[in-house]
């Protein structure tokens, strides 16, 4: 670097010539022409230069050319390689010196990265340079499993042979990461619709996509389970139904409810438990209502209500599926819900005040009289039961009793045929003991609404058949 010397021509006081005037301009001159130029001061670059080296092996020329290797010596390097270890840097030619970290050691692989200024200062004391504690990605250090630090992002390839321990991975290199038959990676997850489907082969499947598959390939159509309908607190207005989950009516979606449920009959239907459950209108007495689940497919969202329809309910905006699951039964005269039994099986069991069809006369086979067969449908709601529990009573003479449901004398699996004999003035009733030899139980109805008989008692005579109970049609 050149130095500036003062012009000695031009004493104070003293008379001054044109050649004093001459020299003294040459020395302002040459005193300028040592000063950065206003370019580097205005953009910051005094002691900035673009390094012109290797990798680990550093050169600059600065824009103020270095005489020597000053004590404090600035030099602001954008380095053209990541060091790879141990480094050093030439300064305006001046020699090769070692680059340090600030405490003196020797700097690691990554401590200068390519494209980022590092700031270097000379020490006299080390004869080395020190990385400056200004420089960023120095002062934090290497990342690691337990410190915080500078970290290089790993490429698309390194992600994929996932071998690197020191690379950081970013969402865009995991999208390379794919999982696959034989390699682990990435997966995307599959929705229910997709699980249902089963014909992607890149999605993985969820405990609840798995499920909601499982149950849409059952091999059993108007597949159900659970619901159970049952009086609640209120027994007169509410049924209370319990969590379960079946196809829709068209087997087409599984409607699940995943706790229990109240709905309320005397009031029109609102979503949520403890609401009102009737579709339309207002509840009518001497009634049987069917009961539906229904769902929103939109939102998933699953509730119930009552309807007059066994077929078709009036549908709240937005639900699209449904599924008839049980009936109610309003009493006569008051249109409060019938005390009744639902079983695990899906059968309906409403209980009857003793309801009386008087026979007269003896009735020696199923067709002879007009009583055979006997038309329930004045007795009962029509066409909703699926069988009847009956008793009889005897007026004054021992009565053989037979009733069946198809005018025949064949015994069915499950019920069809029964053979009695009652005392005189007694009576012969499944409430009094179901299992008994004698003891009546059930007739299923296979023609709507009818029930055959023959009893033995004279014309004078009469028996009465006790409707004690009926069961409605399976859900």
């Amino acid at each position: 670097m050149s130095t500036f010397s003062s012009p000695t021509d031009v004493n104070v006081g003293g008379l001054v010539k044109s050649s004093h005037i001459n020299n003294l301009d040459a020395a302002c001159v040459a005193a300028f022409g040592l000063l950065p130029s206003n370019a580097n001061i205005d953009d910051g670059k005094i002691t900035y230069a673009v390094d012109t080296g290797t990798a680990n092996a550093y050169a600059v020329a600065l824009p103020q050319t270095a005489a020597a290797y000053n004590d404090g010596l600035a030099v602001d390097m954008r380095p053209i390689n990541t060091n790879t270890g141990a480094s050093t840097i030439d300064v305006d030619s001046l020699g090769v010196k070692s680059i340090y970290q600030p405490d003196g050691s020797e700097i690691s692989a990554g401590d200068i990265l390519v494209g980022v200024p590092v700031s270097l200062r000379y020490s006299t004391v080390t004869g080395a340079f020190h990385i400056g504690h200004a420089t960023v990605h120095t002062a934090f250090g290497a990342a690691s499993e337990t410190a915080s630090g500078i970290i290089e992002l790993a490429t698309a390839a390194e992600v994929v042979t996932g071998t690197d321990a020191v690379r950081a991975v970013t969402p865009a290199g995991l999208q390379g990461k794919a999982a696959s038959a034989t390699v682990k990676g990435i997966v995307e997850l599959a929705t229910d619709a997709e699980a249902v489907t089963g014909t992607d082969a890149t999605r993985a499947i969820t405990p609840a996509s798995a499920k909601a598959s499982i149950l849409f390939h059952a091999p059993i159509d108007n597949y159900i389970t659970g619901l159970i309908l049952s009086n609640d607190t209120d027994a007169d207005n509410d049924i209370n139904i319990t969590a379960g989950l079946c196809r829709d009516s068209t087997n087409a979606e599984i409607i699940e409810l995943a706790s229990e449920i109240t709905k309320r009959i005397d009031a029109g239907w609102s979503v949520g438990d403890d609401a009102g459950g009737l579709d339309t209108g207002a509840v009518a007495a001497a009634t049987i209502y069917s009961v539906w689940l229904i769902k929103r497919s939109d939102t998933g969202v699953v509730d119930a209500l009552f309807s007059l329809s066994m077929t078709a309910p009036t549908m709240p905006a937005n639900y699209d599926y449904k599924r008839f699951i049980g009936y109610v039964w309003t009493l006569d005269g008051a249109a409060t819900i019938k005390a009744f039994t639902m079983t695990e099986s899906g059968e309906i069991w409403f209980a009857l005040a003793s309801q009386c069809i008087v026979v007269t006369g003896a009735k020696t086979s199923y067709t002879t009289y007009g009583e055979n067969p006997i038309d329930l449908s004045g007795d009962l709601p029509t066409g909703h039961y699926d069988s009847v529990l009956f008793g009889a009573q005897a007026a004054t003479t021992a009565t053989a009793l037979q009733l069946s449901s198809d005018g025949t004398n064949t015994i069915e699996t499950g019920g069809g045929y029964f053979d009695a004999t009652i005392a005189d003035g007694g009576q012969n009733a499944w409430s009094d003991n179901l299992n008994a030899a004698n003891a009546f139980s059930f007739i299923p109805l296979k023609v709507a609404d009818t029930v055959y008989m023959i009893a033995s008692t004279q014309d004078a005579n009469n028996v009465s058949l006790l409707i004690h109970a009926v069961k409605l049609k399976y859900r």
